[in-house]
């Protein structure tokens, strides 16, 4: 690939144009390394690409099945970037594998090297940018409405009347328009702040320049910077920070910075607070994982809000390749056998079990190859349970953590040990699979129980057919309990049913007693729960207006009143 590179640094010929998967639009690959876009309809900056992925594997190609049958995969690519969480795609096809070639490992190429840009120069490739945003080219000339329409993205609000005043004040022409260095120069004036360099005074020469030496005394007396206690050190500095930008040709014989350049260098990430070996992970990593801060996501399943946004596996996609190491899958029953992901009673969109533990499994350790914990908030029955821990196994593999890594260990293992390893973070179910269990007050008042319908007290009758209170949590699955001792009915002032006398129940757990009540009705063979309803009601009808009352199949949470 080094000719390939060695082309591009060289602004040789780009590859041909890549067709979009419709053949409504052709992709061209950035012809100068000032631009940094790729056009097509619209400009896509190459700064905003997160991700360049191999062939078909998209819901984008399956709007088009019949496109797809026609095309290689693998000459196919998959463009996805933008500034927000949700990203923009471009699905594009080449035409062999040469171009497929030159396409895809120059735009890795492109991807690294504008990354690497100094501050300086990434300011000058945007400002050409937004300059050639208007179809403009450097002889071309910008109107006062077309930099008023650029200021937002300069995060700059201005009346009008103070914007046509800096415009005039930097125009040459009679007709109200600017030339690119006008332009340049328009927007050092627009964020110029005269009390930054102001304070900064005495750092300057005449020239209202900080050349070599001040700039290493701001070094040493403002930022406490060991960089200056070697002069060569920062006069390197200084010319790396410049490098490859306009101004370089300038610092050849003598380095120096002007004012707006060093208020340009204040606020760059070269003068950050952030100390930039930490990018890396200079820990051992040899701890305990539970000594380590862990990056989670909740709803990692959602691309929006929590009430009716769309669910999508390229949002885990998305969080895995921005380094998060615990995600979440809510899971509810789904068709054959298998659990949808969605936020639950809410408008989200379903997503396929199978298809987020694929996505998991491609994209798991792109960025890293620490641990990934899988947070399952279960809301499944049994059934649909152990298929889903099959799949884990199968899906997987060697991967999933099933068994301790060390059976003799006395501490949870570390980082380094859990490396490439999957864990699922999960309720256990009771011993015995008992439906009905005894848990302590404790644990029922601090335990999260997610998939909760009710919780509060229950009056239930004892061996001695006397009626006691108990603190009760009532899920889809069982019916937790604890009895309330006195003390606890003493101190519960915060809990709504604290004024109930130990013979009354709450009336919106009145139903639970009552015999017309059947709760969740499972089905009979071939029966379904609303067949199975009807013949007892059948059954046990006595005239017109007998009705049973269960928990509805379609609505969790919610019941369905049958009639006779």
């Amino acid at each position: 690939m080094v000719p390939l590179l060695n082309g591009l640094a060289a602004k040789v010929t780009a590859p041909p144009p890549l067709t979009s998967l419709t053949h409504t639009t052709a992709l061209h690959f950035p012809t100068s390394t000032v631009s940094r876009q790729l056009s097509f309809t619209n400009a896509v900056s190459i700064g905003s690409i997160k991700e360049i992925r191999k062939g078909t594997n998209y819901k984008h190609f399956e709007k088009w099945p019949d496109e797809v049958k026609k095309i290689d995969q693998d000459l196919a690519l998959i463009i996805f970037y933008g500034s927000e969480f949700r990203l923009k795609t471009l699905s594009v096809v080449a035409a062999n594998k040469d171009e497929f070639n030159l396409w895809y490992y120059g735009l890795q190429w492109l991807l690294e090297d504008t990354g690497r840009a100094n501050h300086p120069l990434e300011l000058e490739r945007w400002m050409k940018r937004e300059f050639f945003s208007f179809g403009k080219t450097t002889e071309d000339k910008i109107t006062l409405r077309e930099m008023k329409s650029i200021l937002p993205r300069m995060n700059l609000k201005m009346n009008i009347k103070d914007l046509r005043d800096a415009f005039n004040e930097v125009s040459k022409s009679v007709r109200q328009d600017l030339t690119m260095n006008e332009f340049i120069k328009l927007y050092h004036n627009l964020l110029r702040q005269p009390s930054v360099t102001k304070r900064f005074v005495d750092y300057m020469d005449e020239e209202s320049r900080i050349s070599l030496e001040f700039f290493t005394k701001f070094l040493k007396n403002e930022q406490n910077d060991v960089l200056a206690k070697d002069k060569m050190a920062v006069e390197q500095y200084i010319r790396k920070y410049f490098e490859e930008s306009a101004s370089a040709p300038d610092k050849r014989h003598q380095v120096y910075f002007t004012g707006d350049e060093f208020v340009d260098y204040l606020y760059s990430k070269d003068n950050e607070l952030w100390d930039r070996t930490y990018d890396e992970v200079t820990d051992t990593m040899d701890q305990p994982i539970c000594n380590y801060w862990i990056a989670s996501s909740h709803n990692t399943y959602l691309t929006g809000d929590q009430v009716s946004s769309e669910s999508s596996c390229e949002a885990y996609v998305r969080c895995l390749r921005m380094g998060c190491r615990c995600i979440e899958l809510d899971c509810w029953d789904g068709p054959d056998g298998l659990p949808y992901i969605y936020h639950g009673h809410t408008l989200t969109t379903k997503i396929k079990f199978l298809d987020v533990l694929n996505t998991i499994k491609e994209h798991a350790f792109a960025t890293t190859d620490f641990p990934i914990v899988l947070s399952i908030e279960n809301h499944c029955t049994l059934t649909q349970q152990r298929n889903m821990a099959h799949y884990f196994q199968t899906i997987f593999g060697d991967a999933l953590l099933t068994q301790p890594i060390k059976r003799d260990a006395t501490t949870l293992p570390s980082v380094n040990e859990l490396k490439g390893k999957i864990m699922i973070k999960h309720k256990k179910l009771p011993d015995r699979n008992s439906e009905v269990f005894t848990i302590r007050v404790e644990e029922a008042t601090e335990r999260d129980v997610s998939d909760a319908i009710k919780s509060g007290r229950l009056l239930l009758r004892d061996i001695d057919q006397e009626w006691k209170p108990h603190y009760c949590v009532l899920t889809e699955q069982r019916l937790l309990f604890s009895p309330v001792s006195d003390n606890i009915d003493n101190n519960d002032d915060d809990d709504d049913t604290s004024q109930l006398g130990n013979n009354a129940t709450p009336d919106d757990e009145l139903h639970f007693s009552e015999p017309w009540f059947h709760g969740k009705i499972e089905k009979v063979g071939d029966l379904q729960p609303r067949v199975v309803a009807e013949e007892l009601l059948t059954k046990y009808q006595k005239g017109d207006g007998t009705f049973l009352v269960r928990d509805s199949d379609t609505f969790k949470g919610d019941y369905t009143l049958s009639f006779w």
